[in-house]
């Protein structure tokens, strides 16, 4: 424990976690030329939790390090890509502002600069709901393949909460007032409303996510990775030149908003089953 009684820092969390020395919450398969890196903590509709986060960064990095691997899937099992943050797990962890911006901006952002770091192509396989973070990851993907039953939000507005860097990429995708919209509203998307904004490259029926995946992986990973590499890092620059900024200012706004009376009354309306009633404080 720290010296601040009731306070635990980052690297406590760490500790708790235990060494990431085998998968619990992640499977990394590899058939080369592609690597599967399925998030697999179906109970919790694969939410970011510490473990999880730190054993998916270490499939990201083993996947990028194998010389085998030209292409990447990421996707989830069960029901969700990913339900986004385990803001639970968050909030028993009795974290102060620095402590939770350390999480954020090392498991949340560590992920998404993973993500964006290999220049591999990575294609998310979205097979059910991918809220907040999940949608973030999404995004950060060179490719979205989406089930007919996908679902896409930002959600972060519904707990109170600031949409991380998914604003910045959003912004640029769909353009200001659009971006605002579902930002501010937080409404949800399907599979065909990503595509017809332009975000999702292809909806599938369910059954077919994960070979209408594994074929565009394969057609990757038959190209010149060199030429390839490049031109992610060009089309990143070109769109996503600001996002190392912006998920700093991102990331230290969040653990504000997570220590906000209005976050925690977001939590407590969630699991009563009422609408928040917001103070702003």
């Amino acid at each position: 424990m720290t010296e601040r009684a009731g306070r635990r820092t980052y690297a406590d969390q760490v500790d708790e976690r235990g060494p990431l020395d085998e998968w619990r919450k992640v499977r990394l398969e590899i058939d080369p030329p592609v690597a599967t890196i399925t998030l697999n903590d179906p109970e919790s509709l694969n939410a970011f939790s510490i473990r999880l986060t730190g054993e998916l960064r270490k499939a990201l990095a083993e996947a990028d390090a194998d010389r085998r691997v030209r292409a990447i899937v990421l996707t989830g099992s069960g029901k969700a890509f990913t339900a986004g943050g385990d803001l639970r797990q968050m909030e028993q962890a009795e974290t102060g502002p620095i402590e939770l911006y350390e999480f954020i901006r090392r498991e949340f952002g560590g992920v998404v600069q993973a993500i964006a770091a290999t220049d591999k192509p990575v294609i998310a396989a979205v097979n059910g709901h991918a809220m907040g973070v999940g949608f973030f990851t999404a995004l950060a993907c060179d490719m979205i393949v989406a089930s007919e039953r996908a679902k896409f939000g930002t959600a972060y507005i519904h707990l109170g909460l600031t949409p991380l860097g998914v604003s910045q990429i959003l912004a640029t995708l769909v353009g200001y007032h659009k971006a605002y919209e579902l930002c501010a509203l937080g409404e949800v998307l399907t599979a065909s409303e990503g595509a017809g904004l332009g975000f999702v490259n292809r909806v599938v029926a369910p059954e077919s996510l994960m070979e209408e995946a594994g074929a565009l992986a394969r057609r990757l990973a038959d190209g010149p990775p060199r030429a390839l590499g490049f031109t992610k890092m060009l089309l990143n620059r070109a769109i996503r030149g600001g996002l190392d900024e912006h998920l700093q200012i991102g990331e230290s706004i969040q653990p504000l908003c997570l220590d906000s009376d209005d976050h925690r009354e977001a939590l407590a309306a969630f699991a009563e089953k009422r609408k928040p009633v917001y103070r702003g404080r």
